[in-house]
């Protein structure tokens, strides 16, 4: 197109997915096309099913489909009322039958019989559906259905948990979910400064997450008597017993009794007692620490791993073989990733990095969970045969290191990605999400195993990820075990020197006193078969047995115990050396 060429619109063709592009996606591409153009049209739009759709529940799918639809005419609409010229809609088709998205084509459609599709306005009999309705009458709409995430908990409290809040006829509500090995926690906080007997929390489950009238429901109810009284209301905690596997769905509701009146979560007709049919769905997700610590990039295991408990990659998308054990690092420089991949096949031959055998981590450094892609957001990727490829503006070869190995049963990566946004400190909390893609004898990606995301949106919006929070070398309730020489066992075994043979070496020790016995001068002469000699002189410092165990507490320790020996035998003036057992 030649220089000066006039541009007076443009149409963005409309092929969304139920999961993206996001809103604010959306959004940001109508105003950057308006910045530059004089109109913008929606051209061709329908709507892909969900991922997850195989067509067994055709109404939870159109009810989702409509409020979708909804979103996208109502950020539309409001996008006008700014000013900006969104001239035309076009819908790509009549009714369901006839879409194009019926037959194999270069995008998708349901070629394989997998994904049955619904993307239109009017159902295979040209029967209005519920995204109809969407835009003609909202008020026709059966409620949607909100996915919630319930949070592993941490140190056993909410306070790492988002809250989430829902304001129903006056009645200001929020509560927070999390799991753990026990069950479910839920922590219900309600405004409501007018105090009756009716005043209640209700929370209904439906554990095989059937959504259906026939579920099998089970509800708990605290009264406002039982409360703790907040400022303007109260709040009440429920533990739901249960069995808890990462991954693991489930029907889910709150209905709040207010002054005689029912307000409700997500089943607005209030009719949980009748079927789980409007009840959200509650995804419990993982929640990770990363231990503090420093390793060398070689793909080999240095011993400090050994240590440091696996992330449980438990999602999965397609047809997965693989296995993987990961495990986490980080300093002031680096987070570090250690990668144990167990894949009967791999595959290199696609010219599409993400479609070979790999890892992917992804980086949100402050924990934004943005609609798009900020500075310090990252997807680093490398395969099996350590080839690197990247996303994210600030995501480069320079701020990576890798190596990998090739084993028996699969492969080992060992990586470093630099800290380029933010001055990493114990307690703070990062976006994260680790993904290994496995590749197929064709070539082409079969499935992949995933930490936290469902959606695969990673690429994308960082939103998806996970949380983790950057911890210290030593996890709360865990140990610290050190031997040393104290002051007084130096002092009471003091000597001036010796002669010994080690490693057909002879060695000679000189050990003299520093200050008011602060430390102890030791000089060390090495000398080998052919009488050539090696010197070393170092001062080691001394400290009482009462200094160190008050320091440990002064740092955080809870519990420091000294001992004579690793036999737990008691410190006095028969111990040869000092163990203490510190507790974090």
């Amino acid at each position: 197109m030649a220089d000066g060429t006039r541009i007076d619109g443009m149409g963005m063709q409309g092929h969304y997915n139920m999961d993206s592009p996001s809103m604010g996606q959306f959004e940001h591409a109508i105003r950057s096309y308006a910045a530059i153009v004089e109109e913008v049209q929606i051209t061709e739009l329908d709507m892909k099913s969900s991922n997850d759709y195989d067509g067994s529940n055709k109404d939870a799918e159109y009810t989702k489909q409509a409020y979708r639809y909804k979103d996208f005419f109502d950020r539309i609409i409001s996008l006008k009322a700014e000013g900006i010229a969104i001239t035309s809609v076009t819908l790509w088709g009549t009714h369901d039958a006839a879409s194009w998205l019926q037959s194999s084509n270069s995008v998708g459609g349901s070629s394989d019989g997998s994904r049955p599709q619904c993307p239109l306005f009017f159902d295979d009999n040209l029967k209005a559906k519920p995204a109809y309705w969407a835009l003609v009458d909202p008020s026709k709409l059966e409620p949607s259905i909100q996915n919630i995430t319930v949070m592993q908990m941490q140190n056993g409290n909410l306070d790492a948990v988002d809250s989430i809040s829902f304001t129903r006829n006056g009645t200001e509500v929020s509560f927070k979910t999390a799991w753990n090995e026990q069950g479910m926690v839920v922590q219900v906080t309600v405004l409501d400064d007018t105090n009756t007997a009716e005043d209640a929390v209700t929370i209904y489950t439906d554990l095989a997450n059937t959504a259906s009238a026939g579920a099998d429901i089970e509800s708990s109810t605290i009264t406002r008597k039982e409360a703790t009284v907040t400022e303007g209301g109260y709040q009440v905690e429920f533990a739901i017993p249960m069995t808890v596997t990462v991954g693991k769905k489930i029907g889910f509701d709150i209905a709040v009794n207010n002054d005689g009146e029912t307000v409700s979560f997500n089943d607005l007709k209030n009719s949980q007692n009748m079927g789980s049919n409007y009840y959200a769905l509650a995804i419990f997700k993982p929640y990770t620490e990363i231990a503090k610590g420093t390793v060398t990039i070689d793909a080999q295991a240095d011993a400090i791993w050994e240590n440091v408990m696996a992330v449980p990659l438990q999602i999965t998308t397609g047809t997965v073989a693989a296995s993987a054990n990961v495990k986490l690092l980080w300093d002031e420089e680096m987070l570090y990733v250690y990668a144990e991949v167990t894949d009967p096949v791999l595959n290199a031959d696609s010219a599409d990095d993400y479609q070979q055998d790999s890892l992917e981590v992804f980086i949100d450094e402050n924990n934004h969970k943005t609609e798009a892609y900020e500075a310090d957001d990252k997807q680093y990727r490398v395969n099996y045969q350590n080839k690197q490829s990247f996303n994210g503006s600030e995501c480069k070869a320079e701020y990576m290191k890798s190596a990998t190995t090739q084993t028996e049963t699969g492969y080992v990566i060992e990586a470093s990605y630099e800290w380029t946004e933010i001055v990493p400190q114990v307690g703070d909390e990062i976006g994260l999400e680790l993904q290994i893609n496995e590749a197929g004898a064709s070539g082409s990606r079969i499935g992949t195993l995933s930490w936290f995301d469902e959606t695969g949106m990673g690429w994308s919006a960082p939103s998806v990820f996970g949380t983790a929070r950057l911890a210290d070398a030593i996890k709360d309730d865990g140990f610290f075990i050190m031997e040393c020489t104290s002051r007084e066992t130096a002092i009471l075994y003091f000597t001036e020197g010796e002669w010994f043979e080690r490693a057909g070496m002879t060695v000679l020790t000189q050990f003299s006193v520093e200050g008011v016995w602060e430390g102890l001068r030791s000089k060390w002469t090495l000398i080998n078969k052919q009488g050539q000699r090696i010197e070393h002189e170092f001062v080691q410092r001394l400290y009482s047995a009462v200094e160190l165990k008050r320091m440990l507490m002064a740092v955080g320790f809870k519990s420091a115990e000294i001992y004579g020996d690793f036999d737990f035998s008691p410190y006095n003036e028969k111990a040869r050396t000092m163990v203490i057992v510190a507790k974090k």
